[in-house]
């Protein structure tokens, strides 16, 4: 404030920064939210994918291990009296 050219007082304006902090914590909050969100969806997918990997690999192994005799070999069948042998092999599906 002035008064004959001679400085008598000054005012001073304040505010509280409540708001502009309250808003920034809204802010990080929000994001925090879709980073939990986006890591959820991740994991549901991950599970997802590994299902239809891991389903067809295990009904393949299950096919494979039909076809093997107790040592691990493929199993021979002979059903002619000359002997030829053949292998008998499994669909996968």
């Amino acid at each position: 404030m002035w008064q004959n050219e001679n400085v008598i007082g000054t005012v001073l304006v304040s505010q509280s920064t409540y708001r502009i902090l309250k808003s920034l914590y809204d802010v990080r909050l929000d994001i925090f939210k879709i980073f939990l969100i986006s890591v959820f969806a991740a994991i549901i997918l991950s599970f997802l994918l590994s299902i239809t990997i891991a389903s067809p690999l295990k009904k393949l192994k299950l096919k494979a291990e039909a076809i093997l005799d107790h040592k691990g070999k493929v199993k021979v069948f002979n059903n002619s009296k000359a002997g030829s042998n053949f292998v008998v092999y499994l669909p996968l599906k």
